[in-house]
C-alpha cells in the first residue's frame, strides 16, 4: 500500500537535507586541502626566490625552464634574460672551455647519465670571472628523462684562497731552500729525511749526502748526552716547548763548527711524527765573544765598532757602553754614565731573570724584553760574564736587538705550519728529482696513488720509465732545451703507465734547479687529468658526430636551416665589428614552379633535382661562401666580405649554371630548370630577422615578377628585376 504523500515529501526532504550537509562538507575540506596547497606553494616560491645557491632546469631541446632569482646576484643578469633561451645563446658569459664543458656535460645528463660537481668559469654581466661549482642530474617524470636540474654555488673566493695558499707555500719553499740557517727534518730514529741548501755553506756536505745519514752522527762527543736527551723529549712528550741549545758539528774539512739549535716537534693526531731542527751556525759570534774577553783595550775597540750593544756594570750601575747601546735604549751618555740602569732598561718580567742571570755569571746566550726610553718594548739577546775592568770585578754584556729575527722566527713558523698543511691535504702529487742519479729523493702519497708504486719502489725508479712510449720522447725534448739553456713551458702533459699497467694522464708543474749553470734536479706538482682527457676526446667526438648530424642536410648536401641562423648570426657580427671594409651579402633563391614538376613527375623526381640543384651551387661558390637548404625548395647563400654587386655576379653565374643541367623526369623527356634569386647586403646593426626578412620579400617580387629574375634591394640599384 502507498506510503501517504505528507510522510514521501517528508522523507525526500530529509534526504535532501542529508545530501547537502554531506555536499556542504566535501566543500569545506576542498577549500581547505586548496588552501594548504596555496600556503604550500607561497613557502615554495618563497623558499626558490631566497635561497643563496642557483637553482636552474633544461629541457630536452636545450632551453632553460626555470632559474632561482638568486642569479642575479651571482652574475647581474635577472632571471628572466634566461628563461626560455637555449643554452647556445648564453655562450657570452662562459668561457670557451666551461661553454664547451657545460654543453657536453648536459648532454650526457639527457642520457640519463650522473655528472660529478663540475667547476665552470663565467663572465657576469659587470665583466667579472666567476667560478662556479655545478651539481647536476637528469630530471625524471614518467620514467623517462625531461630534462636536468642543477644546483650552482659561488666557490669564487675559496679559488682565490687556494691560489693565495698555492702562492704563500712556493714563497716559503723559497725562504727554506734559500735561508742561511740549516732546516732539518729527522725521523722519530733520528734519521734525517731531509735538509736544506744551507748544510754546504755552514758544513760543506751537499744535501743528498746528508739525506738518510743518522743526525747525530756529526755530533761533538761531549754534546751528545745533551742532544740526545732534548730529541727524546721532543719524540716522547707531545707538548713539549721548544727546545734550544748549543752543539758543535763536524765539519766536512774535520773542524768543527758552533751551532744554535732550535728543535720543535711535529704532532699529528696527537702523534709526533718528526722532529724540526733550524741550526744557526754562531761559530764567528762564539770567537769574537771569545776574542773580547782577551783583553780590556781589545774590548774597548770592538765594542766601539760592533753592531751590538755592550755595556759595563757594576751592581747595576753603567760604568762603560758603546753608542749603539745609547742609540738602542735611546738614552744620552751623561743621562744613563753612573746611574742604575738594569731597572730602567729591562722589562718587569724579564728584570727578577737577568739579575739571577747576573748572578751566577753565566756565559749562555738568554732572552729578555727591553725598554727603551720612551717606553717602547723590544726583544733583546744578551750574552754576560764577570771580569776585571780598572781593578774591579764587574759585569761585561753585549745585547742585540732580535726584533726582526723574532719576526723572522714567527712568519717561518706560521709558513712552516702552511707548508705542512699544504703537503697534507694537497689534493696532487708532489715529488723530488735528481738528474745525476736520475732517480726520485721524495714523493708524496698522491705520487703513489696514482702510479701504484710504494714510496720505496718510486725512490729506486727513474721517472722516465713510467711514461709512455710517446711522452718519453716529449721528456727527452724537454731536456734537450734544458740542457741547451733553452727556455721550455713550466707545465707539460705526460702519460704514465701505472704499476697495473693503466695509462695515466697528468699535468705537470715542474721548478728545474741548477748548481753552476748546471742541470741539478727538479721539483713538481702533478695532478691527473685523466677525466679531462677523456672529456675532451668525448667532446672531440660528439663535435664531429653532431656536424655531421645535425648541419648537413643529407639530400642537397648543403648546410640545414639551424646551422644557417647560427652562422648568419656570426657574420652579422663580424659585419658589425668591421663595417667599413666587411660587407655581407645574402642570397634567397627559389626553384620556379617546383611544385608543378613534383606533382607531375614525383618526389623522387624532385628530390633528384634537388640534389642537382645543391651541386651546382657548391660549384659556384668560394671557399669563404656557404650555402643552406632554407626551405623545402629555397636555398640561402652568404657571400661575407662581399658587397651586393659582386653578389649580383654570383646570381647570374648560378643562373646560368643552372640553365646548362637537364633533368630527363621520364623518357626521351628533358626539362630545364630555372630559378628565382633575391639578394641584398646588410646594413649596419641592422636586426638578423629584418634582414631575413628583406632579402625574402626581394625573392618573392623576383617570382611575382615572371620568375628566372634576380631581385637586387632597390634602395641600392634603380633597376628593380635583372632578368
Amino acid at each position: 500500500m502507498r506510503k501517504p504523500l505528507g510522510e514521501e515529501m517528508e522523507f525526500f526532504q530529509q534526504y535532501n537535507e542529508v545530501l547537502f550537509n554531506q555536499l556542504e562538507k566535501k566543500i569545506l575540506d576542498l577549500e581547505t586541502a586548496n588552501q594548504q596547497l596555496r600556503i604550500l606553494a607561497k613557502e615554495y616560491q618563497l623558499q626558490f626566490k631566497n635561497i643563496s645557491d642557483v637553482v636552474f632546469m633544461i629541457g630536452t631541446d636545450f632551453n632553460i625552464l626555470n632559474i632561482s632569482p638568486s642569479v642575479e646576484k651571482l652574475l647581474g643578469y635577472k632571471a628572466e634574460d634566461f628563461i626560455g633561451r637555449h643554452v647556445s645563446d648564453l655562450r657570452h658569459i662562459f668561457t670557451s672551455e666551461s661553454f664547451e664543458r657545460a654543453t657536453a656535460n648536459i648532454s650526457r645528463m639527457l642520457k640519463d647519465e650522473r655528472i660529478p660537481a663540475t667547476i665552470y668559469t663565467f663572465v657576469a654581466k659587470d665583466g667579472t670571472l666567476k667560478h662556479i661549482e655545478i651539481n647536476g642530474s637528469p630530471l625524471i617524470r614518467n620514467g623517462q628523462v625531461a630534462g636536468t636540474i642543477s644546483v650552482a654555488r659561488d666557490i669564487t673566493e675559496r679559488k682565490l684562497m687556494e691560489e693565495k695558499l698555492r702562492d704563500k707555500e712556493q714563497r716559503f719553499h723559497s725562504f727554506v731552500e734559500h735561508s742561511s740557517d740549516i732546516i732539518v727534518l729527522l725521523n722519530l730514529e733520528g734519521g734525517i729525511t731531509y735538509i736544506n741548501p744551507a748544510v754546504e755553506s755552514v758544513l760543506g756536505f751537499k744535501p743528498e749526502e746528508r739525506i738518510g745519514a743518522n743526525g747525530f752522527e756529526l755530533v761533538h762527543p761531549d754534546d751528545m748526552k745533551l742532544l740526545a736527551d732534548s730529541f727524546n723529549t721532543l719524540v716522547r712528550d707531545t707538548n713539549s716547548p721548544v727546545i734550544k741549545v748549543e752543539m758543535r758539528l763536524r765539519h766536512k774539512d774535520g773542524s768543527w763548527r758552533t751551532l744554535k739549535a732550535v728543535g720543535s716537534n711535529f704532532v699529528r693526531n696527537n702523534v709526533v711524527e718528526s722532529v724540526i731542527v733550524n741550526y744557526r751556525d754562531i761559530t764567528e759570534r762564539k770567537l769574537v765573544h771569545e776574542y773580547l774577553y782577551v783583553s780590556e783595550e781589545r774590548f774597548r775597540l770592538l765594542s766601539e765598532a760592533s753592531f751590538e750593544a755592550v755595556a759595563i756594570h757594576e751592581e747595576g750601575v753603567l760604568l762603560h757602553a758603546n753608542d749603539q747601546y745609547f742609540k738602542m735604549f735611546g738614552y744620552e751618555p751623561e743621562e744613563a754614565l753612573g746611574q742604575e740602569m738594569i731597572s730602567v732598561t729591562f722589562a718587569p718580567e724579564s728584570l727578577e731573570f737577568v739579575k739571577k742571570r747576573l748572578a751566577t755569571d753565566s756565559l749562555k746566550l738568554c732572552e729578555a724584553i727591553g725598554i727603551r726610553k720612551d717606553g717602547t718594548r723590544f726583544p733583546m739577546e744578551i750574552h754576560t760574564r764577570k771580569m776585571e775592568y780598572k781593578g774591579r770585578t764587574v759585569q761585561f754584556g753585549a745585547i742585540r736587538d732580535i726584533t726582526e729575527r723574532k719576526r723572522a722566527e714567527e712568519e717561518l713558523r706560521e709558513s712552516e705550519e702552511k707548508y705542512r698543511e699544504l703537503v697534507k691535504y694537497a689534493p696532487a702529487g708532489i715529488y723530488e728529482f735528481d738528474y745525476e742519479t736520475n732517480l726520485f729523493i721524495s714523493v708524496n702519497d698522491v705520487i703513489c696513488e696514482y702510479t701504484g708504486y710504494t714510496k720505496d719502489e718510486l725512490l729506486t725508479m727513474n721517472f722516465f720509465n713510467i711514461l709512455t712510449e710517446k711522452s718519453q720522447k716529449l721528456m727527452l725534448a724537454r731536456l734537450e732545451k734544458l740542457m741547451a739553456n733553452e727556455k721550455i713551458p713550466q707545465t707539460v702533459e705526460y702519460c704514465i703507465r701505472t704499476k697495473g699497467e693503466e695509462e695515466l694522464w697528468v699535468r705537470l708543474s715542474a721548478r728545474y734547479i741548477y748548481e753552476s749553470e748546471k742541470l741539478k734536479g727538479s721539483t713538481g706538482v702533478v695532478y691527473n687529468i685523466t677525466d679531462h682527457k677523456q672529456a675532451e676526446e668525448a667532446l672531440r667526438e660528439s663535435e664531429n658526430k653532431y656536424r655531421e648530424l645535425s648541419i648537413i642536410d643529407d639530400l642537397t648536401q648543403l648546410y640545414n636551416s639551424k646551422h644557417f641562423h647560427a652562422q648568419l648570426e656570426i657574420e652579422i657580427e663580424r659585419s658589425n665589428s668591421y663595417f667599413y671594409g666587411q660587407p655581407l651579402t645574402l642570397l634567397l633563391l627559389d626553384l620556379d614552379k617546383f611544385k608543378a614538376f613534383n606533382d607531375t613527375y614525383g618526389h623522387i623526381e624532385g628530390d633528384y633535382v634537388l640534389s642537382r640543384f645543391g651541386q651546382v651551387i657548391k660549384r659556384c661558390l668560394r671557399e669563404t661562401d656557404s650555402a643552406y637548404r632554407y626551405g623545402g625548395r629555397e636555398i640561402s647563400i652568404m657571400l661575407p666580405m662581399t658587397a651586393i654587386e659582386e653578389g649580383i655576379v654570383k646570381a647570374k653565374r648560378i643562373q646560368a649554371e643552372l640553365r646548362k643541367e637537364t633533368f630527363p623526369p621520364v623518357l626521351d623527356q628533358n626539362i630545364n630548370m630555372t630559378v628565382s634569386i633575391g639578394l641584398a647586403q646588410y646594413k649596419p646593426m641592422e636586426e638578423m630577422k629584418m634582414f631575413v626578412h628583406r632579402v625574402e620579400k626581394l625573392m618573392y617580387q623576383a617570382k611575382k615578377d615572371g620568375r628566372d629574375r634576380i631581385c637586387p634591394d632597390r634602395s641600392r640599384h634603380k633597376r628593380r628585376v635583372i632578368g
